[in-house]
């Protein structure tokens, strides 16, 4: 065993050792900091030399940013947004169209539930895109573009791209302008063909007649069935019946044919040598209104008769309404516009207006001789004609000149604005089936009266009083008068409220408090029934 002093000794030389090599290192760590430094300084250097030449190469360039560039017409043409869209009725699919101003678009189809879309030539325009009611069918029209002043038809042909939902498939079919399905059935597709002129016609002609082909597919079959004159048609809500007015040239075979989907079969229901107008529904569809024109040699205004047709089937329900056998009609008034059934199918709802007759051909002006005179004093009017002017002419001609009446509480502008709509005025009326009674609603006094939802009541307004006073004061009131309707009353106007009376709030309207409560006014042509009640409020429309 080794004494304490000389193991002591060992420890010292030990540590010792170990204190050298640590100052040495301790010595080298300054010199390589010095160059690592030095190599990240290069580094920096570098970049920046770098970043200097980019920049000393581009204020050498010639070329200098240009400034933003001021939109025009032409950037506007080119501007892309959403013309229509659509949602199919189940939520799972969804159809948009997108397009410039002019030109050719694009339709996208997407399904929402993979987010897959597809894309399909949109055409120009908005056109008519469309799901069938059991989401299994997709159809939308094509419009070619005719810009640069192209004719129509240059560009492409108008069609109709239908599309099988379930598969994908597409099928064009040319020539088509529009297309809808038949309600709630989804069996068929039916669209119209695009009219052409025809051959050999004179430029600028056209044919008396509007009907036109209507092509009926058979979604299962792919089968096209042609249905020539059709001028209008519907289906019903469930797509079981398919109505069309026809309207041929000449009037030949003119008439309404109700046809059954199912089995395909065809009912002429009505005929005759007319021209039927304004398919109406009511509004569950189970009940239809057309007008009936016939001519008339002494007026300018065809006089209209009401057709209307309920429990749809081989052998509706006919109704009809003609002006001419009912003493009960104004004179010298005609049915104007579309007639509808009223809520409970007991009646027709319609306008009238007064007939213009044909008015009789002015004469021929007369032919003012003209007189040539020679100024003697003047040798450069020698040979001049004078021809007599309007302003000198003593010929008896009308002047042209429009006088305004000084009693109308209108102001002149506005008696200018209104002249068109005063010369042609409709009043509203009714006629029921049942008691083949005709009721006048509005007439001269009382021109604004309509009948309420489910025709239950009737509603009029007045704001004759309050007309000369709302272009001064810049607020228009209305007297409104409601109540229940009868079979052989009529509403007419009893007289405006009281003058100088001040308006008082009273509860959610305003009232006059000292008119009282007033009663509808039986029409002298009828005999009066039980009496009833009429509110008179005031509100700003």
């Amino acid at each position: 065993m080794l004494p304490r002093c000389a193991v002591s000794s060992r420890a010292v030389a030990a540590l010792v050792l170990v204190a050298g090599f640590v100052v040495t290192l301790r010595a080298e760590d300054p010199q390589k900091t010095r160059e690592q430094e030095i190599a990240e300084v290069q580094k920096q250097l570098e970049a920046l030399q770098k970043k200097l030449d980019e920049l000393n190469k581009k204020k050498s360039s010639p070329t200098t940013p240009a400034a933003k560039k001021a939109l025009t017409f032409a950037d506007a043409e080119k501007w892309r947004s959403i013309r229509d869209f659509t949602l199919s009725p189940d939520g799972k699919w969804f159809a948009h169209r997108v397009g410039a101003t002019e030109g050719e678009g694009d339709l996208f189809l997407r399904n929402i539930a993979d987010g897959k879309e597809t894309k399909f030539t949109g055409g120009t325009g908005f056109g008519t895109a469309v799901f069938s009611l059991d989401s299994k069918w997709f159809a939308f029209t094509y419009t070619p573009s005719t810009k640069g002043g192209t004719a129509p038809g240059s560009g492409g042909k108008a069609k109709v791209t239908l599309v099988n939902l379930a598969t994908g498939d597409k099928t064009d079919i040319e020539g088509a302008a529009s297309a809808r399905f038949n309600g709630e059935a989804a069996t068929h597709l039916v669209f119209r063909k695009v009219s052409e002129p025809a051959a050999g016609a004179p430029a600028g002609t056209a044919s008396a007649a509007s009907g036109s082909d209507l092509v009926l597919r058979d979604l299962a079959t792919g089968t096209d069935l042609v249905l020539g004159n059709v001028a209008e048609f519907d289906f019903t809500k469930k797509g079981d019946w398919l109505v069309t007015v026809i309207d041929a040239s000449g009037r030949i075979g003119n008439g309404i044919h109700l046809r059954e989907m199912k089995t395909g079969l065809v009912y002429p229901i009505e005929a005759s040598k007319a021209n039927y107008r304004s398919l109406s529904w009511n509004e569950d569809t189970t009940a239809f209104v057309v007008t009936k024109q016939t001519e008339d040699a002494g007026s300018d205004a065809k006089p209209l008769s009401i057709v209307g047709f309920t429990e749809l089937g081989p052998k509706p329900t006919k109704a009809v309404y003609d002006p001419k056998d009912d003493k009960g009609f104004p004179t010298d008034f005609v049915i104007t516009g579309p007639a509808a059934w009223t809520d409970g199918l007991d009646g027709f709802r319609f306008s009238i207006t007064e007939r213009k007759k044909k008015t009789d051909t002015a004469p021929a002006p007369k032919e003012v001789k003209s007189e040539t005179k020679t100024d003697p004093k003047d040798d450069s009017k020698k040979g001049k004609k004078i021809v007599p002017t309007a302003g000198n002419s003593t010929d008896g001609g009308k002047p042209d000149l429009v006088v305004w009446h000084w009693k109308d509480e209108r102001l002149q502008p506005m008696q200018e604005k209104q002249a068109s709509s005063d010369r042609v005025t409709n009043y509203s009326a009714v006629y029921w089936i049942k008691d083949k009674k005709f009721v006048r609603l509005a007439d001269e006094k009382f021109k604004q009266v309509v009948l309420a939802p489910k025709h239950k009541f009737a509603i009029g307004r007045d704001s004759k009083p309050y007309e000369y006073q709302s272009y001064l004061t810049g607020k228009l009131y209305t007297d409104v008068y409601s109540g229940p309707r009868k079979l052989d009353r009529r509403l007419s106007y009893t007289g405006g409220p009281g003058k100088g009376n001040p308006w008082r709030a009273s509860g959610r309207v305003t009232r006059r408090r000292s008119r009282p409560r007033s009663r509808w006014r039986p029409s002298r042509a009828t005999r009066p029934s039980t009496n009833w009640r009429v509110s008179t409020a005031s509100t700003r429309p």
